[in-house]
């Protein structure tokens, strides 16, 4: 993966996979409802973030760079706009 760059859901459904889960039962083993950890995917959700994280041995940083600061913290809103944003412009100069 790219420094910077959200993995994709795809990598993010492997990881777990290749763990020996689902997205679906590590949700509902955690008490969320079976849809939360795939809506986590394209949203902000740091319960769920931080649940996908720990079970795949990663820092929330670094699958979602976009929602996290290199230290962890939450961005605001206006810093995740701006980071998607430039991300796009990034993408289509390539």
């Amino acid at each position: 993966m790219r420094l910077n760059t959200p993995w994709h859901r795809a990598d993010i459904v492997a990881a777990v996979r290749k763990k020996g889960s689902t997205l679906r039962r590590l949700s509902l083993e955690n008490g969320f409802a079976a849809s939360t950890l795939r809506a986590a995917l394209e949203r902000m959700h740091p319960r769920a973030h931080d649940l996908i994280a720990n079970f795949s041995d990663q820092p929330r940083q670094s699958i979602w760079p976009n929602y996290y600061h290199p230290d962890g913290r939450k961005r605001s809103l206006r810093e995740i706009r701006t980071f998607s944003i430039l991300s796009k412009s990034t993408r289509s100069a390539a």
